[in-house]
């Protein structure tokens, strides 16, 4: 079977707090591994409009809840690569992972991994750019550019300020890069964009 159950979860949104540890203390993995949020994480994937058979890219996957959804969305044809830069929360990700056979996981900087150009249909990411220091969330983009297809489209989820960083200066990086804004959708504490590749 695609993707079995398994019981570990993950939640970008503390991913500071458990870079601390080389194994996160047991009250986060014991928060992590609530319920209500594995069926919050399976909603909101569920409602993107990924199609079967898509190469998604599960950018800062944490230990990998969102591309264990995005996995079961793309299908048996489809494939995600899961990737971090902490080897903690990689771990955590391979034992939640263990039974996708679509999903690969990496470890390292994105522009350390090469990717083929225009390889990607789909890149996801989660309270992600909020934690990169300022001047590689620039050269996160420009990578993103050079891996994805033609239209294929960067899907970003971000806490606003005081504990994220501005829409504007979002838009300003993405807008550098010479990507389109297609979709934004505000609220008070967070925010959703969808950029398109020309």
């Amino acid at each position: 079977m695609l993707c079995a159950k398994t019981s570990s979860t993950s939640e970008e949104v503390i991913r500071k707090v458990m870079l601390q540890w080389e194994r996160p203390p047991s009250l986060v993995v014991f928060f992590l591994s609530n319920p209500v949020y594995k069926m919050w994480a399976k909603r909101k994937v569920s409602r993107l409009d990924i199609k079967p058979g898509s190469i998604v890219l599960d950018f800062g996957c944490g230990t990998g809840i969102f591309s264990y959804y995005l996995a079961k969305k793309v299908g048996p044809h489809g494939r995600v690569f899961a990737i971090d830069i902490s080897e903690s929360l990689i771990q955590l990700a391979k034992k939640q992972l263990k039974r996708c056979l679509n999903v690969e996981i990496k470890l390292g900087e994105i522009w350390q991994l090469d990717f083929d150009p225009e390889s990607i249909d789909e890149i996801f990411i989660h309270y992600v750019l909020h934690e990169m220091p300022q001047k590689k969330r620039y050269k996160a983009v420009l990578e993103f550019l050079r891996i994805l297809k033609k239209a294929g489209k960067i899907r970003i989820f971000e806490p606003r300020p005081p504990h994220g960083i501005p829409v504007k200066g979002v838009e300003a990086i993405f807008k550098r890069a010479g990507l389109k804004q297609n979709q934004l959708n505000l609220s008070w504490r967070s925010f959703s964009a969808v950029y398109l590749k020309k």
